[in-house]
């Protein structure tokens, strides 16, 4: 309970269905939490998608045969794995009990619009990393936790219900959303580095969904 002293969950809870009536969607549907969480979980995974794309078309064009890209990505993602832990450990769990939940949300779209914006500015594989950092970093490590602290007020039997099919089918619709986004745009000509924009303005309408 200390970590979500900041968040009042009165409103919140009212607008959950208190049945188990109804599928998964209709009851994201009836929620304003659930919905909102929907919309998060669905932009997320279309800015990581566009993020994943980025970083992987940057490897290409800078390490040529494939046990150069074996050896990058196996030790940059060892790297980041141990950054993200350290920061799940040793961070998380201070920014949540004095700044709360919503500002532990933030850190996710504010490091994925630091890398979108280091994709456009930084040359070569350094944008790569920079928005390979912002997803991986943030995503798994303080935003998963303050992501579990939103459900606190869903009754157990609907939140295991609600919970699936927003982690799994929701996420995954979007990613595939993400891929459609990508084909389409690079199919007009767009660079790759320029799917940061797409990024940039999903990433603007996460942040007001948060506020």
């Amino acid at each position: 309970l200390g970590l979500v002293r900041l968040v009042s969950f009165d409103d919140w809870a009212t607008e959950v269905p208190p049945s188990n009536e109804g599928g998964a969607l209709s009851a994201v549907l009836k929620s304003d939490l659930l919905r909102l969480i929907g919309i998060m979980v669905g932009i997320t995974a279309v800015v990581a998608a566009i993020a994943d794309v980025q970083f992987n078309q940057m490897a290409d064009r800078i390490f040529h045969t494939k046990d150069d890209k074996t050896s990058f990505f196996g030790s940059f993602f060892a790297y980041l794995n141990i950054f993200a832990f350290l920061f799940q450990l040793v961070v998380t769990p201070r920014i949540l009990r004095s700044l709360g939940v919503g500002a532990a949300l933030i850190f996710l779209p504010f490091g994925m619009a630091a890398g979108s914006i280091g994709i456009l500015v930084l040359p070569g594989l350094l944008g790569g990393i920079a928005v390979k950092v912002g997803d991986v970093g943030f995503r798994h490590s303080i935003h998963k936790s303050a992501t579990e602290i939103l459900y606190l007020p869903i009754p157990s039997a609907l939140k295991k219900r609600t919970k699936v099919f927003l982690d799994t089918t929701v996420e995954n619709l979007a990613t595939g959303l993400g891929a459609v986004f990508i084909l389409i745009l690079t199919g007009l000509g767009v660079s790759y580095a320029n799917l940061s924009f797409l990024s940039l303005a999903l990433i603007s309408m996460w942040v007001f969904l948060l506020v």
